[in-house]
């Protein structure tokens, strides 16, 4: 074999390795995505605060008819935090049930509002559904938590192609 057809050869293998490792390379499960990798659905209120600092805003606890326990939210600038302590019957602590991020100071397990959607799927694969609202100009990529951990959702907004909101939530009723 000429040097050429070597050389042509193990650029066609490297070519194939990398197309490869696109398709199976390691995503992201939805279940378990988290803001700045500390904090996701099922963290506690109190480690929320601990790693966020005291809220903006925080409302006072009211009863909901779901679980039969109570609910509230916290806000945080470009970060919201909506918590439950009935989702669980075994644990007395808030337990964070949705949140949703707006502002690039924070990450979901390495996606950053403003990336683009090629981001996104490299990172977390091929959506699960996807939702056009051509009225605000926003697509909205849905993954689904299955029924083992969950059952519920990460949504990502996008608007012109880049990241505008990453949100992510467990159906409690």
């Amino acid at each position: 074999m000429t040097r050429s057809a070597l050389n042509k050869l193990l650029v066609s293998i490297a070519a194939t390795v990398l197309a490869a490792s696109g398709v199976y390379a390691q995503r992201v499960d939805p279940a378990s995505v988290k803001i700045n990798n500390l904090i996701g659905l099922n963290s506690t209120y109190a480690q929320v605060v601990k790693a966020f600092g005291k809220p903006r805003r925080e409302t006072r606890p009211v009863k909901e008819e779901c679980a039969g326990g109570h609910e509230k939210t916290i806000n945080y600038a470009g970060l919201s935090f909506y918590f439950m302590d009935a989702a669980d019957p075994s644990k007395t602590a808030y337990i964070v049930m949705s949140f949703e991020l707006t502002s690039p100071r924070f990450s979901v397990s390495g996606l950053k509002v403003g990336d683009s959607e090629a981001a996104v799927r490299l990172r977390f694969g091929k959506p699960t559904s996807v939702e056009t609202n051509r009225s605000a100009g926003q697509t909205t990529w849905t993954y689904e938590i299955g029924k083992k951990e969950g059952p519920g959702q990460t949504a990502i907004t996008f608007k012109k192609g880049r990241v505008i909101a990453v949100g992510s939530s467990y159906a409690a009723c």
